[in-house]
């Protein structure tokens, strides 16, 4: 689905839109609740393929600003363009109003409440929604003057009555409105509370209120709920009206588990990101024992290096907060995991500088009081990366599901030996350094049919040590060796460049060139045996190296 833009009488609109699956008919129009700055549509992953209704999605970001999709600076002509775009689908439908169901999370709760019932539809999806727009946002300026350009207390009360006083006002009450809430939403009690009594005079007025412990926050009660919203909205959908009133759902339990006595205990161990700059890894996810309820004094995880030879290496990890996990970990009774996450310290890493030349692979040991155990790192997130810094070049990949680390000294014989290797051209034109050849190692024939296979062009700094990479163009032709019966076909065994030196070296000096290949999770290079000379004045030579 490809963004598309509805231009209003007076408004840009940015909107999704898809077909009908199957033989449903209505439209459900979605009013996103994130404040995303980025094209972010609620309910447009996996959620969204359970109802095979039409489904329209519509993005709060009007001149740069979020409005509720109700009113800005201006005023409130916004929500009569909204209605252009929701009746141009209707028409191209051939449906009615009646056939429409507007839904909405948070803000877009808000949103699914205001045009509901000023613009009269019937049908209304509500989750948690923000009623007193303008108090919501007094911490929030920047969100606020989306709304208003008076941020006087005067302006606060009257975006606070926008929908209260529609409700009051409104006679036309045959409506469905499902509403979900929940006294654990810390925005319940000063914003929805006080005004449920005045949904009650519809003639199809449903509200869910839950009462569990994994709810805590304002949109844990979406996520709760996400299965009894899809529900509603397909009988919706097939001209079913579910009518339940006010019921409560979820199942808090006051009894706390005693962790000592909790008897299934098991390493719960996930990665969620893992990355490499320079000489330092970034790593994220959680991990903790499951049964046991994790905080900063009785947990401890520690990273793990070890190399095929049984060698340790062993760094800290840092707590770190994620409230979903005693949601997702949830088993029979609530055990709070939120600091069960962990991370290597902000904006540092762990340093990888001191690690010795090797392969390793990753593993993470939980120590709770008196308890330990190891689970090695998957690859769930692992995306093959590489990184140079000093002498020393790294590889973060995957073997066997296995998350590993690879690290090799740039500056060492390789002892692998090439298959081929042939440097055709090495000359300078116009303040460009031109290198075409061709190079193959037998280690890296099948990965780079299958796999990462990368050229690169290697200029280490003679006096000081200091490497810099650049990428070389890989050719898409085969490349033959041998003969007769030993014939084999290399593809992409060619590799160039033209790069311009002005632009991609910064300090003047005398620059070994190599050429290396990245392969799989291999690492090989050779020398071709040229030394280029750059000077501060812009003079580029190069010249033959002078093996002793």
């Amino acid at each position: 689905m490809s963004e598309q833009t509805f231009f209003g009488k007076n408004y840009k609109i940015t909107y999704k839109f898809r077909s009908a699956r199957l033989d449903k008919r209505k439209l459900v129009v979605i009013f996103s609740g994130d404040f995303a700055a980025t094209n972010y549509y609620d309910f447009s992953g996996k959620s969204s393929d359970f109802v095979k209704s039409n489904i329209l999605w519509i993005r709060d970001m009007f001149n740069g600003e979020f409005t509720y999709y109700i009113r800005d600076r201006s005023g409130f002509g916004l929500g009569d363009d909204i209605q252009d775009l929701i009746s141009y689908y209707v028409t191209r439908l051939g449906i009615s109003k009646r056939d429409v169901i507007l839904m909405g999370f948070s803000k877009g709760g808000s949103a699914a409440l205001y045009h509901g019932i000023k613009y009269d539809f019937k049908n209304i999806v509500s989750t948690v929604p923000r009623i007193k727009l303008g108090s919501a946002n007094v911490e929030r300026p920047k969100i606020l003057n989306g709304l208003t350009a008076d941020h006087s207390e005067q302006s606060i009360r009257e975006l606070d009555q926008i929908i209260p006083n529609l409700i009051l006002d409104d006679h036309k009450l045959d409506k469905n409105i499902y509403l979900y809430s929940s006294p654990q939403d810390p925005l319940f009690e000063g914003e929805l509370r006080e005004h449920l009594p005045k949904f009650e005079k519809y003639t199809n007025f449903n509200l869910t209120i839950t009462e569990s412990d994994l709810v805590r926050r304002h949109r844990d009660v979406t996520r709760y709920n996400l299965p009894n919203i899809i529900a509603v909205v397909n009988l919706l959908v097939d001209n079913i009206t579910p009518r339940f009133g006010t019921v409560t759902n979820g199942n808090r339990d006051y009894r706390r588990i005693d962790s000592k006595t909790e008897e299934s205990k098991y390493h719960i161990c996930k990665t969620s990101s893992a990355s490499l700059e320079q000489n330092h890894l970034y790593i994220a996810g959680h991990s903790f024992i499951r049964g046991l309820e994790p905080n900063d004094s009785n947990l401890s995880n520690t990273l793990i290096l070890k190399d095929d030879w049984g060698q340790e290496y062993r760094y800290p990890l840092f707590h770190t907060t994620d409230l979903y996990l005693s949601y997702i970990y949830y088993q029979g009774r609530y055990l709070n995991y939120d600091r069960g996450g962990f991370s290597t310290r902000k904006s540092q890493g762990i340093d990888l500088s001191t690690l010795p030349i090797g392969d390793y692979y990753l593993s993470i040991e939980a120590l709770h009081d008196d308890q330990i155990q190891r689970s090695t790192l998957d690859d769930s997130s692992v995306r093959k990366s590489w990184s140079v810094a000093n002498e020393s070049i790294y590889c973060l990949y995957s073997l066997g599901k296995v998350m590993r680390i690879r690290k090799y000294a740039l500056n060492e014989p390789i002892t692998a030996t090439p298959l081929h290797f042939s440097l055709n051209q090495a000359e300078i034109d116009k303040r460009k350094l031109e290198i075409q050849g061709e190079l193959v190692f037998s280690e890296a024939a099948e990965a780079s049919k299958i796999g990462y296979h990368r050229f690169k062009l290697i200029a280490t700094n003679i006096e000081t040590n200091e490497i810099r990479l650049f990428p070389l163009r890989r050719s898409t032709e085969n490349l033959a060796i041998g003969k007769g019966l030993s014939r084999t076909l290399h593809p992409g065994a060619g590799f160039s460049t033209s790069l311009e030196l002005n632009s991609s070296i910064e300090n003047e000096g005398l620059f070994r060139l190599s050429i290396g290949l990245l392969s799989g999770s291999n690492y090989f290079g050779v020398p071709t045996g040229f030394i280029l000379h750059y000077t501060s004045s812009g003079k580029v030579s190069l010249q033959r190296e002078v093996l002793k």
